[in-house]
């Protein structure tokens, strides 16, 4: 299963990769490091889940209003209703868009119905 949060900010500039990245560490309980690849990414993880944020705005939508990408990959087994769980503390904050993607297909989306992508 291939399961990510595509997120936006609703209000004011696009943070820095950085600063986005120690935001989501905030509410995931742990810190996302600076990759060495050759792609600016961030990443970190625990004992269920490790995940990957990369920023990729773009002209079309979904991609203009959500230009960070959260991949998720699971320890072991499949763990969507923490990614759900997850999901629902990011809309609680109120300062993202944020859409749910499941196996490429949208899930869950705060701003645009799911129907529309």
């Amino acid at each position: 299963m291939e399961v990510e949060l595509m997120l936006g900010v609703l209000d004011g500039p696009a943070p820095r990769l950085d600063e986005m990245a120690r935001q989501l560490g905030q509410v995931l309980g742990f810190d996302l490091e600076r990759e060495g690849s050759g792609e600016e990414m961030y990443s970190g993880g625990d004992s269920l889940w490790r995940v990957w944020i990369t920023f990729d705005p773009a002209d079309l939508e979904p991609f203009k209003t959500h230009s960070y990408t959260l991949e998720i990959g699971f320890l072991g087994h499949s763990a969507l209703d923490q990614v759900e769980s997850l999901y629902e503390r990011l809309a609680a904050i109120g300062r993202y868009r944020i859409m749910l993607i499941v196996d490429h297909g949208c899930r869950r989306s705060t701003h645009t119905p799911c129907e529309d992508y």
